[in-house]
């Protein structure tokens, strides 16, 4: 494995690490906020903490539908897409060698992708080898093993994944979109820097994003990033420079919406398990003289009262 990837997927893990613990540990803060909510006693005092043990509840269940609700959709999604993604290149119509390269039998598409998650491999269209210059195939080439020595095809994958299981959250998309964009200006560079210019990869972006179709099934294509006058831009103005990404300010609504939901998840997950299960069950002595309305307390506050009153009284 590339070692240029091992911090990509620790972060990754880390995501996966962080979903899983919460999921576990919602599971037990639902079982305690079951037992504050059932067996509280019928106290004013004891009756708020139920109160506050009921919402922590229903804080926690809702918590828990959003995340699980996200990972089901983030996996399901981009299983889907991947498995539509292998049946389509499947049936293309291939000049296979058991090389790096594969050439796709199909003159009617200008086509260039890195298809594969721990081998992957080049694909090229003969309407493309056909369509582009020499150096300008030589350019998209170069770009296209940038992304395969990268392992970018996974990368990838990985990150639309998690962008989709934090869908509820508009800038941990916008993170991924940025972390994409930089694997995509970096294979830019990679071309650029082995070619010693940067006309040859505009002019075949130029070629292929005029043909209108890419014929990728997956993102990581030569032309499926971006708008091509904004790659075409960057690369004349930041030749050999670093593969930095335009920053794009985020809209107060997607900043007012992620936060809102970070700090939602964040109470229904450690409000439960603020609530002492020590509340339930039973009254405190010292909380007796606080009860408005005796009459109305559970047998076992009565008992446990009467109990505690006497006491101080022979003790006086």
């Amino acid at each position: 494995m590339k070692t240029r990837l091992i911090p990509f997927i620790l972060v990754v893990g880390a995501f996966a690490v962080v979903a899983l613990v919460w999921l576990v540990a919602g599971v037990w803060g639902l079982a305690q906020s079951g037992h504050v909510i059932l067996t509280f006693c019928h106290s004013l005092l004891e009756r708020c903490a139920g109160y506050a043990g009921l919402a922590g509840f229903a804080a926690l269940a809702l918590g828990a539908v959003v995340v699980a609700g996200g990972i089901v959709y983030g996996v399901s999604r981009n299983v889907y897409r991947f498995l539509k993604a292998s049946a389509a290149i499947k049936s293309m119509p291939k000049a296979d060698t058991g090389s790096s390269v594969v050439l796709v039998r199909d003159g009617a598409v200008l086509s260039a992708f890195t298809w594969g998650l721990f081998a992957p491999r080049i694909y090229l269209s003969t309407g493309l080898v056909s369509a582009l210059t020499r150096e300008e195939l030589r350019a998209v080439c170069l770009h296209e093993a940038a992304h395969r020595r990268g392992l970018d095809p996974l990368r990838f994958l990985l990150l639309n994944t998690l962008s989709d299981i934090f869908v509820y959250i508009p800038l941990a998309r916008q993170f991924a979109a940025s972390l994409r964009a930089r694997g995509e200006f970096a294979a830019d560079d990679y071309a650029v820097s082995r070619i010693g210019e940067a006309v040859s990869l505009a002019s075949a972006l130029l070629k292929v994003s005029a043909f209108g179709m890419t014929g990728a099934p997956m993102p990581v294509s030569f032309a499926g990033y971006g708008p091509p006058s904004e790659r075409i831009t960057r690369l004349f103005n930041e030749t050999g420079g670093a593969a930095t990404p335009p920053v794009r300010r985020s809209s107060l609504r997607s900043i007012a919406v992620s936060v809102a939901m970070a700090s939602f998840l964040t109470f229904a997950f450690f409000g439960p398990l603020s609530v002492r299960t020590s509340h339930a069950g039973g009254c405190a002595t010292k909380h007796c003289t606080l009860h408005a309305r005796p009459e109305r307390l559970g047998q076992a506050c009565k008992a446990h009262c009467a109990t505690g009153n006497a006491s101080h009284a022979h003790m006086d």
